[in-house]
């Protein structure tokens, strides 16, 4: 019980910490897959706030770069992903500064 209060706090203050201008650069439906996740590893986790927020920047952070090369090089091209590599890297090292990596694989294994 006391976890799930802590998990609807922490995604209670991640809508309520995340800036519109963030939230008008992601599509809703990205959003909320985004926030999910995010949703599903604090709890897994046990993450804290912080954590949680921190993870969540991170993933937005990706997603809002993902449109700009999109809409740059087009999806799928050689040149997108290119691009995309030191965007990916910038994201598993902020991802990583939070979690371990063997905290991400539990995490991926814990969903199939």
């Amino acid at each position: 019980m006391k976890k799930l209060f802590i998990a609807a706090t922490a995604i209670t203050s991640m809508f309520l910490s995340t800036s519109v201008l963030a939230n008008a650069e992601i599509k809703p439906n990205d959003l909320k897959r985004i926030t999910g996740e995010v949703h599903e590893m604090t709890v897994f986790l046990d993450l804290s706030e912080a954590e949680s927020n921190a993870i969540l920047d991170a993933k937005k952070n990706l997603a809002s770069a993902n449109y700009d090369l999109v809409g740059k090089y087009g999806a799928r091209t050689a040149e997108y992903k290119e691009a995309r590599k030191p965007v990916w890297r910038d994201y598993q090292k902020s991802l990583f500064a939070v979690i371990s990596k063997e905290d991400l694989k539990r995490f991926n294994q814990s969903k199939k």
